[in-house]
């Protein structure tokens, strides 16, 4: 029996965008970020990235990028950055937002605090909810235009640890249901939930901020053995889906969310 195998590599080239598609990824310095950027890259899209200035001065994006700095739970900076955006592109074909932050370690429901839950769903799902609205605008004057936000596994299968979390995602999901209805046929929205996957998010910190975990609380040998496919997920994994969900192929999809767990959801 042959595995579905992570090194096998994905051509990104016959499931994109045409060539010139205006791609704007939310936290593109990120693991899924820079992995989407590339692929965009790889395909002749061009691309605009939104993310934390510590994040931007940290990771070196090519330089074809257009790299714009804002802290996404602020309003008035998101409005901002679209304001600049507006100036050097007409319209977004495509945006993708695959900013989120996470609980580590896992810990138990009862010792979250209010300001705890005020924060994961600020940086989770209120933060969704500004990058998507105020992308209406140029959204309405692009090309087959789509938004794709990354939700996660736990928004719908919840493991023990990870409340607000799990809760914030699951509202991803049922936020982009009604983007999808209320902006239809001009604009297509749909969510993309990947499982665990080894990035900084994961390993022993969250990411945010650009910052890297020194170890990681993920068993990723118990993740694996429940997982059907057999192995984690992979930010090109995740990636690769959106780039699709982007592309003509896509153009039939909306209001979905796309499991990407190696099986561990089967809706």
């Amino acid at each position: 029996m042959t595995m579905q195998e992570a090194s096998t590599p994905i051509d990104f080239t016959r499931l994109a965008p045409p060539s010139g598609a205006r791609m704007l990824v939310i936290g593109g310095c990120g693991g899924i970020g820079q992995a989407l950027v590339n692929a965009a890259l790889m395909n002749g899209l061009e691309v605009a990235v939104f993310d934390l200035p510590a994040s931007l001065k940290r990771h070196d994006l090519p330089p074809a990028v257009l790299k714009f700095e804002v802290d996404v739970t602020d309003e008035d900076q998101v409005k901002g950055a679209y304001g600049r955006l507006g100036e050097r592109w007409e319209g977004i074909d495509a945006l993708v937002n695959t900013v989120g932050v996470g609980v580590s370690p896992p810990r138990r429901f009862e010792t979250f605090s209010g300001a705890d839950w005020s924060r994961f769903l600020s940086l989770n799902l209120l933060q969704m909810a500004l990058i998507c609205t105020n992308a209406l605008p140029l959204l309405k004057k692009g090309r087959n235009a789509s938004i794709t936000a990354i939700g996660s596994l736990h928004g719908t299968l919840p493991p023990e640890g990870f409340g607000p979390y799990g809760a914030a995602k699951a509202g991803v999901a049922n936020m982009i249901k009604g983007l999808a209805l209320e902006n239809a046929p001009a604009i297509r929205a749909n969510c993309v939930a990947p499982s665990g996957m080894l990035t900084p998010f994961l390993a022993g910190g969250t990411g945010h901020g650009g910052e890297d975990g020194d170890t990681s609380w993920l068993d990723t040998e118990a993740l694996t053995e429940i997982t059907p496919l057999k192995r984690l997920c992979t930010p090109e994994d995740v990636a690769a889906v959106c780039l699709f969900m982007a592309s003509p192929g896509a153009r039939y999809i909306t209001g979905q969310t796309i499991q990407v767990s190696g099986g561990r959801v089967m809706p």
